[in-house]
C-alpha cells in the first residue's frame, strides 16, 4: 500500500534504542538515544530470593536455613534485609558453615 503524501516512513525497530559505548573502558556507561549515560553495575547488596538463587537455592528454602540460623546474617538497610554478595560468596568457598561458625570464622580472621 503506498504511503499518504508527506508521511514519514517507520524506523526499523532496532535503529530507535540504539546504545552507545563512551568512556575509556565502554563496559560501565552507556548512552541510550540521547539521554545521559547509564551507569552499569553488579550490585553489592541483594534480598533474600535473590541471595538464594546465587547459591543455588529456592527462597523458601533460603527462608527456612535464615530462620534456622544457617546462613550469614542479613543487613537491615531501612526495613529491608540484605546480603552482601562478597559475604555470601565467601561463605559459600567456606563451605558453607552455620551462622554461629560462620561468626566465629569471621573474628578469628577478620574476615575469611
Amino acid at each position: 500500500m503506498p504511503r499518504p503524501p508527506g508521511s514519514v516512513p517507520a524506523r526499523p525497530p532496532d535503529e530507535g534504542a540504539r546504545a552507545e559505548s563512551v568512556g575509556a573502558g565502554g563496559d560501565d556507561e552507556r548512552i541510550v538515544g540521547n539521554r545521559r549515560p547509564i551507569l552499569q553495575c553488579a550490585p553489592l547488596l541483594f534480598p533474600g530470593p535473590v541471595a538464594a538463587r546465587l547459591c543455588s537455592l529456592s527462597p523458601r528454602t533460603w527462608a527456612k536455613l535464615n530462620a534456622a540460623g544457617k546462613v550469614p546474617r542479613a543487613l537491615t538497610v531501612g526495613r529491608r534485609r540484605l546480603w552482601v554478595r562478597a559475604e555470601l560468596e565467601r561463605w559459600v568457598e567456606a563451605g558453607c558453615p552455620n551462622r554461629e561458625s560462620w561468626e566465629a570464622l569471621r573474628q578469628q580472621g577478620g574476615r575469611p
